[in-house]
């Protein structure tokens, strides 16, 4: 049943819970990047000679990797809305508390993960998302741990929700702590990082690369390859709008 009606070309993100928008609110992912991603310092590799010039390929750091930089600046990141306290028995049984009662976890029994690998067999958490997410027709949200944070203590299971269609995205979560041990979320962790895409068929094609695709391979390497800095985004701009 789609309960809200489509009022905007833009994803939104709205809650019941008063102030909530205020405290913890959804960001664009670029304006919540890792700590340790912002901190990195230039990678000083080895000088060719004493000229001082850096090399592509030689003198390098993650964050000129466009795959990594591209996905961690993309899509928005909800962060954990209210601290959760967590106690794990040694039995494998849960037990939560949070400072509101407001905010709530679910819980997946042990019989539904049946057959799924995990590091422990007790149940999965369920947060309850106080966000309703809503995009225009056609168009779902991908749902997927923060990968980049490298979050050791719980992993949010991946899912894909029409988001036109069913506003309430809840988030299944794997926890990695030891029974008999408890942990404190706080608020603001960065929770799940969501990527809108477009529903549309795709097709395949799989084949040796022809002369044309040679061509083109050449002339992209060396748009790349041919500055100090990499213009990955300019030879990417300059195609996309070749292709207007």
């Amino acid at each position: 049943m789609k309960f809200f009606a489509v009022k905007s070309s833009k994803i939104e993100f709205f809650t019941e819970v008063k102030g909530l928008a205020d405290q913890a609110p959804p960001v664009p992912a670029g304006k919540l990047l890792p700590e340790w991603y912002k901190k990195i310092p230039e990678f000083e590799g080895p000088r060719v000679d004493g000229s001082g010039a850096k090399m592509r390929g030689v003198n390098t750091d993650v964050k000129r990797c466009p795959g990594i930089r591209d996905f961690i600046g993309s899509g928005f990141i909800i962060p954990l809305w209210c601290d959760y306290n967590i106690d794990v028995e040694p039995d494998g049984s849960l037990n939560w508390l949070a400072p509101d009662g407001a905010f709530k976890l679910g819980s997946h029994p042990v019989e539904q993960l049946q057959g799924m690998p995990q590091e422990h067999p007790y149940p999965a958490i369920k947060f309850i998302n106080p966000w309703f997410v809503r995009t225009p027709p056609g168009y779902s949200c991908l749902f997927l741990p923060p990968f980049y944070e490298f979050e050791k203590r719980f992993t949010v299971l991946p899912g894909v929700v029409d988001t036109d269609f069913y506003h309430n995205a809840h988030l299944p979560t794997l926890l990695h702590i030891n029974p008999g041990k408890s942990m404190l979320l706080e608020r603001g962790t960065p929770i799940v990082h969501v990527f809108p895409f477009k529903r549309e068929e795709m097709d395949s094609d799989c084949r040796e690369a022809s002369e044309e695709d040679e061509r083109a391979i050449a002339k992209f390497q060396l748009g790349v390859r041919s500055t100090f800095d990499s213009n990955y985004r300019k030879t990417q701009k300059e195609r996309s709008d070749a292709n207007e």
